[in-house]
This record gives structure tokens, C-alpha cells and sequence, in this order.
């Protein structure tokens, strides 16, 4: 893409027969093509940013409900056994006063003095039994108010890592939301792209022109040759029945389409090559007979074999995700007559359907 914006600048600037307003337009949709690009990147940035600050209040969160819950078990477990231990002190020390009466009853009646003694010591040791119970009960009462301050505790930790949760859900909230922009943003690019083609296709149409002027004449000059472009130009169909751009170059055509859509043979043949090419990416070619060619490039998974026989409109492949374009993918497409690439363009012919 940059190669072609330095290409189509060096022309617009050299090319006299250019009319003012074609540059005005140039200028202005090359202006949006590199907002939009500076948009997508933005919204790159802010979608890691966004990630990075999700993973650091995640591990807060985390760590936030793993106390909340341990502080929550150790009050439990706490009251659970002062609650025990209390019920048991007051079953001891009803125990104590019913002993210490009936000692008190029994020492009434008791007349000797041996007796009397004996009672005594009893009751004497009752009633420290009796004072120990009670020290022990105030002693975990008080626990029990200590506990209130533990609540608190977790009150407080219940509140931090509800708000964490909020934080949380907002991050998200505004991830997805940007996202979504992103997205529209980048499909909007594809189209800003289509048009800038457009643009460029336009301005070289004169070009062409005098060119094509150029070869009738010496195509008169040779007696029975043909052109090839002139053999070929109504005998290939569109490769996809949706797009989202197509860019025509001066030998093929690169089309962006989404994931999932069918590649589909332009013109009848025989598969002659199915495989794939480093930094290019899955190949199909198509012998069409009498040394014509058509050959198709990308992000695509085959679904045909080689010496397998193709009619117009037979599926060749489907394009798939890519990891670097998401749910984005480009397949190229290129006419060939005696391995010379031709101006695939002026092949196409637009009435012939899939």
C-alpha cells in the first residue's frame, strides 16, 4: 500500500493532463486513508492499555476475595467455638451452684464436727470452682466483642473488593465498546482504501488509453496476431461473490474479503497446482487451455486437487482467519498467457455470473 501511495503521488505530480478537482479528491480521501490508519493504531493502544490494567485489578480482585473469604472462615470458626466453649462453662457452672445448695442443705444437718469440717472444705472448694467458671465466661465474652471488631474488618473487605468488581466490569464494558469501534474503524479503512483505488485506477485510465492506442497499431502491423487482452477480456468472471475492496494493480487484482467466503473458478479448466508459497500464503492455479492461466493467492484453505476439473463457478476454496488481519483476509488474482502476467483488470468481465 505505501509502495502505491508513492507511486500514485510521483504520478499525480508529473502528469500535466490531471485536472484540479481528481487531485482534490486524491488529496482528500489519501488525508482519510492515513486518519483512519492513525485511528486503528489509537485504538491498538488503547485496547492493550486496557488489557494491561484489566490483568493488574484482576490480581487485586483476586486477592481482595481470598481474604474476604479466609477472614470470613476464621470468624466463623471463632464464634463457632466460643459459642461451644460458652455453653458449656454455663452448663458447669449451673452444675457448681446446684452442688454448692446441696452442700450448704447438708451442712445443716450434719452435727458432728468431723462432719462439719468436710462440708466445709467442700463448699469452700465449690465455690472457687464456681468463681474460675464465671472468670472463664467474662474471659470469652469479652472474645466475642473482639470478634465485632473482625467484622468490621470484613465489612471493609467486602466493600474493596466489591468496588474491584465494578472496576472490573468497566474495564471490560469499555474494552468491548472499543472494540466494537475498532472494528467499524478498520472495516471503514478497507472501503477508504477500495476508493483510493479507485482513484488511482481513474488516473491511469489515460495512461492506458495511450497505451492501448499504442498496441492496435502494432497489433495492425502483424498480420493474425491477437491481443491478449482483447482474446481473454470477456471470458473471466469475478472470483467472489462478496468483498469488501478490490485493488487493482497493473498485472492482478488483491481483494479483501471477510473470513469464511468462497474462492470460486473464474473461467472452466483443470487444477494444475494446489499449494503454497513463503510469506504469500496458499496458491491455486488453473490451466485454462492454449496457454492461459489463472492463479489465485492468500489467506484461503483448498478445496480442490490437483488434475481436478473445474466448470465456472466451482468453489476452490474458503478464506480463513488470519491471525495478523483477524477477521479480515486478502486473496490475490492474476491472469496469465505464456507465464506473462496480463492486465487482469481488463479481463474481467462483469456480466458473467458465478
Amino acid at each position: 500500500m505505501a509502495k502505491s501511495l508513492v507511486l500514485l503521488s510521483f504520478l499525480i505530480a508529473s502528469s500535466i493532463a490531471l485536472n484540479s478537482n481528481a487531485a482534490t479528491n486524491y488529496n482528500a480521501v489519501k488525508k482519510e486513508v492515513n486518519s483512519s490508519r492513525e485511528k486503528i493504531n489509537s485504538y491498538k493502544k488503547k485496547i492493550r492499555s486496557i488489557e494491561e490494567k484489566l490483568q493488574i485489578k484482576n490480581e487485586d480482585y483476586l486477592q481482595a476475595m481470598k481474604s474476604r473469604q479466609d477472614l470470613d472462615y476464621k470468624i466463623f470458626e471463632i464464634e463457632k467455638n466460643l459459642n461451644q466453649s460458652l455453653y458449656e462453662l454455663e452448663d458447669d457452672k449451673t452444675k457448681v451452684k446446684k452442688a454448692i445448695r446441696h452442700v450448704a442443705l447438708s451442712y445443716l444437718e450434719n452435727s458432728t464436727h468431723e462432719d462439719l469440717l468436710k462440708n466445709q472444705l467442700l463448699l469452700k472448694s465449690l465455690k472457687k470452682e464456681k468463681k474460675e467458671i464465671q472468670s472463664k465466661i467474662e474471659y470469652c465474652t469479652k472474645l466475642k466483642k473482639k470478634v465485632f471488631d473482625l467484622r468490621t474488618r470484613l465489612t471493609e473487605t467486602a466493600k474493596v473488593e466489591r468496588e474491584l468488581y465494578s472496576v472490573l466490569r468497566n474495564l471490560e464494558n469499555e474494552k468491548n465498546s472499543t472494540v466494537k469501534v475498532f472494528l467499524t474503524e478498520k472495516e471503514n479503512h478497507e472501503k477508504l482504501k477500495n476508493e483510493y483505488g479507485e482513484l488511482k485506477k481513474s488516473y491511469l485510465a489515460k495512461q492506458r488509453a495511450k497505451k492501448e492506442r499504442a498496441r492496435r497499431k502494432a497489433a495492425k502491423a502483424k498480420k493474425g496476431s491477437k491481443s491478449s487482452a482483447a482474446t481473454l477480456a470477456a471470458n473471466f468472471a469475478i472470483p467472489l461473490k462478496k468483498y469488501i475492496s478490490a485493488e487493482n494493480g497493473s498485472k492482478g487484482i488483491t481483494y479483501t474479503v471477510k473470513s469464511g467466503e468462497g474462492v470460486y473458478a473464474t473461467k472452466e479448466g483443470t487444477i494444475e497446482y494446489v499449494g503454497s508459497l513463503a510469506n504469500v500464503g496458499n496458491v491455486i492455479m488453473v490451466a485454462h487451455g492454449g496457454n492461459v492461466r489463472s492463479i489465485y493467492l492468500g489467506d484461503f484453505a483448498a478445496s480442490v486437487k490437483k488434475g481436478q476439473k473445474v466448470k465456472l463457478g466451482s468453489t476452490l476454496a474458503k478464506t480463513r482467519f488470519s491471525i495478523k488481519k483477524g477477521n479480515l483476509s486478502k486473496v490475490y488474482f492474476e491472469v496469465r498467457k505464456k507465464n506473462t502476467a496480463q492486465n487482469t483488470a481488463q479481463l474481467i468481465n462483469d456480466k458473467i455470473k458465478l
